[in-house]
């Protein structure tokens, strides 16, 4: 099951949750960046949520080439 919302061409600074469920657990995520760039996937551990990772932090990664999955 996935869900979506709309993001930009370049992902910059652009929010998109997307959710995906496996074994009863559903997870959000957020892709920033070109699908064709080298993927970058930030995980924050347990009990902590995607927006762990700055947005600013997120924007440099995509601004050198990235693709940024967290």
């Amino acid at each position: 099951m996935t869900e979506s919302s709309t993001k930009s061409s370049n992902g910059i600074s652009e929010l998109s949750t997307e959710f995906v469920q496996s074994n009863g657990i559903r997870m959000a995520y957020q892709e920033f960046g070109r699908a064709e760039d080298p993927v970058v996937l930030l995980v924050a551990g347990l009990y902590n949520q995607l927006i762990r990772w700055p947005m600013e932090f997120c924007d440099l990664l995509v601004a050198h080439g990235f693709r940024v999955i967290r």
